[in-house]
């Protein structure tokens, strides 16, 4: 009997301590909140228009809000040239990409291959001995998207560098990804 009182026991004070802890992972709402206080302040017409033209980008470097929309996007003069086997460079603008040192909007044109990927998209460029590949996520967009080939075939691209869901990325409409013979 003392022994099934002290297991039912145990018992309950792992369930409170269970419990107890998902209330601690999920965020409680009635404990105070976590989201950022708001504040409204009262503006007139005139103060919002001003203080509206003096923060305002000009409109031509602004992103879209769909960062899939190459719309006005001019792909004849890239900024970026990296051409098949310049590995250096590859890995200059693949670091670039990776620690947003690069500019949103900047013209990237590249000969590569299709480097292995479950996820997305990558193209690589290996270096002379091709013991090492180096290389970028890119995206394609468009009406019909042509589908990538396997891991180690050539292609070509030229894309632009926006902000994706979650790091840089290579947008390439469809009619500037090309498979190489």
């Amino acid at each position: 009997m003392k022994r099934t009182m002290l297991r039912v026991f145990a018992l309950a004070m792992i369930a409170a301590l269970l419990v107890m802890g998902l209330a601690a992972c999920g965020g409680s709402t009635t404990g105070g909140s976590t989201a950022p206080k708001t504040t409204t302040e009262t503006t007139t017409p005139a103060e919002t228009e001003s203080s509206a033209a003096s923060t305002e980008e000009p409109e031509a470097t602004a992103a879209p809000a769909n960062y899939l929309d190459v719309s006005g996007v001019d792909f004849s003069s890239p900024s970026v040239v990296i051409a098949e086997g310049d590995y250096d460079a590859m890995e200059t603008l693949a670091k670039q990409m990776q620690n947003f040192e690069i500019d949103a909007g900047t013209v990237v044109e590249i000969t590569g291959e299709v480097g292995a990927s479950m996820m997305s998209h990558t193209i690589v460029v290996p270096n002379e001995d091709h013991s090492q590949r180096t290389g970028t996520t890119f995206e394609l967009t468009g009406d019909t998207l042509p589908e990538v080939p396997s891991d180690g075939t050539p292609i070509h691209i030229v894309g632009v560098v926006r902000m994706g869901e979650y790091f840089n990325v290579l947008v390439v409409p469809a009619d500037q990804f090309q498979v190489l013979d």
